[in-house]
């Protein structure tokens, strides 16, 4: 079985201003991909999965982020990953301009 280098990092999550005044957060697991720049996490049974970006997310520096260990992961999820993604972004960007082209509708009438 082939696999893709990952790792794996424990981030802190807040849910709002009160919660990050008050240090009050969760702790999640998270897998990033650098070599396709894709994220997932499981947080309270509902999967994320993204483009990291030029976030900040991973770096030494911060406090809310530790990496844990280097991991590898199998070529499926990883590519099922890169398909969900990708889709996750075409979609979205469908469904912007289907409410752009029904607002412009709602207009004419």
């Amino acid at each position: 079985m082939k696999t893709i280098a990952a790792e794996l990092w424990t981030l802190r999550v807040v849910q709002g201003v009160m919660d990050y005044v008050h240090d009050n957060y969760t702790e999640i697991l998270e897998v990033y991909i650098p070599e396709y720049d894709i994220a997932f996490n499981l947080c309270q049974r509902s999967m994320s999965a993204f483009i990291v970006g030029d976030s900040k997310r991973y770096s030494p520096d911060t406090e809310t982020a530790k990496k844990i260990k280097d991991i590898t992961l199998p070529e499926k999820l990883v590519n099922d990953l890169k398909i969900y993604t990708d889709l996750r972004i075409s979609l979205q960007e469908d469904v912007k301009e289907f409410f752009k082209q029904y607002e412009k509708l709602n207009k004419e009438e």
